[in-house]
């Protein structure tokens, strides 16, 4: 059987290292030009400094995995009404 030709996947994954969580996951579509995503995720419930990492990885090849830190100010909730 021939098989049909694969489209190269790619997704992205949102991680806070610290808590040991994984935060969202995401399938997204590459363009040649550019390409834009969005992730909804519940924020950790420890105010302070903390960072997430933002890895975007393909199913397609080896070695094309990009990681990116990104830091993250939790500010306390205020006084309920």
């Amino acid at each position: 059987k021939l098989q049909r030709p694969r489209d190269e996947g790619w997704w992205l994954v949102l991680g806070w290292e610290e808590g040991d969580e994984l935060l969202a996951l995401k399938r997204v579509n590459i363009r040649r030009q550019a390409t834009t995503a969005s992730l909804s995720f519940l924020a950790p419930e420890q105010p302070g400094k903390t960072s997430l990492s933002l890895v975007l990885v393909s199913d397609s090849y080896l070695g094309l995995d990009a990681t990116a830190s990104l830091p993250l100010v939790l500010l306390e909730d205020g006084p309920k009404a």
